[in-house]
C-alpha cells in the first residue's frame, strides 16, 4: 500500500486531459518513497495534474524530493487541500500553480523534527541540531518564495504549530483561493493520526461544477500553460547533503562502538601488566626481606624494583652480593685477632657491634672468660 494513489483514468479539462492525484496518508509512509512516487509521477502526460492532498506530513526528505518533482513536471498542478496539509505536505502543496482550500480545511506549519535517534551522546545531538537548522532553512526558503512573507513572520509560524484554516491560509499566501466547505471527518488528535479515506463524491462533484461555471469567454481567454520553473539545483544538492550526512552519522556510530572496542581491550592488557608488575616487585621484596643483613642489600634493590630487573635477574644478583660477604670464619679470626681480654672490653665490644657473627663469638669468649 502506497501513501498515495494515481487515477490513471485521464479526464477532460477545459486545458485538456487531467490527471488526478491523491495523497491521503503520511508521506514516506506505508514502506513507499519519493523515489516510486518520482517514477509513476514522471509517466504521466496529462496537460493539467489535480494534486489532493490530506495528511499529517512525514519525511522531510521525501516531500522535498517530491516538491521538486512536481515544481519541474511540464504539466500545470492545481492542488486542492481535502483535509489537512500539515508539516512537510504544507511544503509539497507549494508545488502547486493554484492551491485550492476549503474553509473548513487546514495547513499546519512547525519546526522540522528528527525521530531516528535513541540514546544519542553529546556529539550526535549536535549533529542532529546542525542537520536540523539546515532543514529549517531550506524549507523557510521555500515558504518565502511561495507566500511573499518575511522570513522573520515565517519563523514566528514555527514558534509553535501554527494552524491556518480556510482563508487565513490564502491571507497568510498559503493558498490561492477558498473553495466551498467539503466534509472532513472529525480528529480527535490530526497531528498523530491521518486519513486513509478515499477522495469523496463530494470534491469530485463540487470541482466539476467549478470548471463547468466557467464563462466561455473565460476559457477561450486561458493562455498556454506556462513553463514550470526550473529545478532549484541548490536545493537538491542540498538534500544530497543531508543524505550523505545521515550516512556519515551511522558510519560515525560505528567508528565509536569500535573504538570502545580497542579501548576495552587496552584496558584489559594494561590492568594484565600491572598484575605483572606488582608480582614482580613483591617478590623481589620478598628476597630482600629474607636475605638483607644490615641493609647490605637495599641498593640493589632499589634498582631492580625501579628498573626491568626480572625476578630471575635479580636472584643472580643477589646471590653474587651475598657470596662478597664475609664468611663466619673470616669473622671469628677478625674477632680473635681485635677482641679484647677482659670482661668489661668484651661487653663494650659486644654492645657495639651488630653483625650476627661476632656477636655470637664475642659472647661466647665473655662466658668462658667467667
Amino acid at each position: 500500500m502506497k501513501f498515495y494513489t494515481i487515477n490513471k483514468k485521464k479526464k477532460k479539462h477545459y486545458v485538456g486531459e487531467a490527471t488526478s492525484i491523491y495523497i491521503h496518508g503520511e508521506i514516506g509512509g506505508y514502506g513507499a518513497t519519493s523515489k516510486e512516487f518520482v517514477q509513476d509521477l514522471n509517466e504521466i502526460d496529462s496537460d493539467l495534474i489535480e494534486l489532493h492532498i490530506d495528511s499529517v506530513g512525514g519525511s522531510i526528505t521525501d516531500g522535498t524530493v517530491m516538491y521538486n518533482a512536481l515544481r519541474s513536471h511540464p504539466a500545470k498542478v492545481d492542488v486542492y487541500i481535502d483535509g489537512i496539509a500539515a508539516s512537510i505536505a504544507s511544503i509539497v502543496m507549494l508545488a502547486g500553480d493554484n492551491i485550492y482550500i476549503p474553509d473548513n480545511a487546514a495547513v499546519m506549519v512547525h519546526l522540522p523534527m528528527i525521530s531516528y535517534m535513541e540514546y544519542a551522546n553529546v556529539n550526535e545531538l549536535n549533529d542532529a541540531a546542525e542537520l536540523l537548522e539546515k532543514y529549517e532553512n531550506v524549507l523557510t526558503t521555500i515558504y518565502e518564495r511561495h507566500t511573499n512573507q518575511s522570513v522573520e513572520a515565517i519563523k514566528k509560524w514555527y514558534e509553535k504549530d501554527t494552524w491556518f484554516f480556510g482563508q487565513e491560509a490564502v491571507d497568510a499566501g498559503l493558498a490561492t483561493e477558498v473553495i466551498d466547505s467539503v466534509a472532513i471527518a472529525a480528529k480527535a488528535d490530526v497531528i498523530k493520526t491521518f486519513s486513509d479515506s478515499q477522495y469523496s463524491s463530494v470534491n469530485k462533484t463540487q470541482n466539476t461544477t467549478q470548471y463547468s461555471n466557467m464563462e466561455t469567454e473565460e476559457v477561450e481567454e486561458v493562455e498556454e500553460v506556462e513553463e514550470v520553473e526550473e529545478t532549484n539545483e541548490d536545493l537538491s544538492v542540498l538534500v544530497e547533503s543531508v543524505n550523505a550526512k545521515e550516512e556519515e552519522i551511522v558510519a560515525l556510530q560505528q567508528q565509536i562502538e569500535s573504538m570502545k572496542a580497542e579501548a576495552e581491550a587496552q584496558k584489559e592488557a594494561q590492568d594484565e601488566l600491572a598484575e605483572i608488575e606488582a608480582k614482580r616487585k613483591s617478590d623481589i621484596n620478598a628476597l630482600n626481606e629474607k636475605f638483607d643483613v644490615d641493609g647490605d642489600l637495599a641498593l640493589i634493590t632499589n634498582e631492580a624494583l625501579s628498573g626491568q630487573c626480572s625476578v630471575e635477574d635479580f636472584k643472580e644478583i643477589l646471590l653474587e652480593k651475598i657470596s662478597e660477604r664475609p664468611t663466619a670464619k673470616a669473622v671469628k679470626q677478625e674477632v680473635q685477632t681485635q677482641e679484647p681480654n677482659t670482661v668489661e672490653g668484651l661487653r663494650a665490644k659486644l654492645s657495639e657491634t651488630k653483625n650476627p657473627v661476632e656477636k655470637n663469638l664475642l659472647a661466647r669468649k665473655l662466658r668462658e672468660l667467667r
